[in-house]
C-alpha cells in the first residue's frame, strides 16, 4: 500500500484508463471505488497540503535559501525574496545545521532516550526496570482508625 491515499487513488485512475483503451466510463466507479476501499478502509488517512511536487518545490527553495544565507544574504532579506517570515527562514537555516551537526557527531545518537518519567524515578530506557513504577512511599500523615 503507497503512504498517500491521494497518489494511491490516482495511480488507481490510471490503472482503470489503461486498461479500459482511455475511456473511464460511470460503470467504472463501482470497481474504482472497491480497489480504493480496499486499500484505505478503516484507516484513518491524513491528506498533505502539499504533495510530491509541492515537496520538491519547498526543497528546492529551502536549498536555495540555504545557499544565499551561506553567501551572505541575510534573514531579512530572504524572507521578502521568498514570501516567508524572518523566523521561518531562520529555522530552515538551522535545521540545516542541526541535520549537519548530527550528521558530524554520531556519538549523541549513543545518549540513552530520557523519558518524562525517567525525570521522577532517575530511569532511563536502558534500566532493566524502566517501565515499571517506583514503589508507592507510605504518607507519614496518615492515621490507622480504630473502631
Amino acid at each position: 500500500m503507497a503512504q498517500d491515499v491521494v497518489i494511491e487513488t490516482l495511480d488507481t485512475l490510471i490503472a482503470l484508463l489503461q486498461k479500459n483503451g482511455g475511456v473511464l466510463l460511470p460503470a467504472h466507479r463501482g470497481e474504482a471505488e472497491r480497489i480504493v476501499r480496499a486499500a484505505w478502509g478503516g484507516e484513518r488517512s491524513y491528506i498533505g497540503k502539499l504533495g510530491e511536487d509541492g515537496q520538491a518545490q519547498l526543497s528546492a527553495r529551502d536549498r536555495a535559501i540555504r545557499r544565499e544565507f551561506q553567501r551572505g544574504a541575510s534573514p531579512q532579506l530572504l524572507a521578502r525574496r521568498h514570501g516567508l517570515s524572518k523566523r521561518r527562514v531562520l529555522e530552515i537555516v538551522q535545521s540545516e545545521r542541526q541535520s549537519q551537526a548530527t550528521a558530524e557527531s554520531p556519538a549523541a545518537a549513543s545518549f540513552p532516550q530520557i523519558r518524562a518519567e525517567s525525570c521522577l524515578t532517575g530511569r532511563t530506557d536502558g534500566d532493566d526496570a524502566a517501565h515499571q513504577r517506583p514503589p508507592a512511599r507510605a504518607n507519614p500523615k496518615a492515621r490507622a482508625t480504630t473502631t
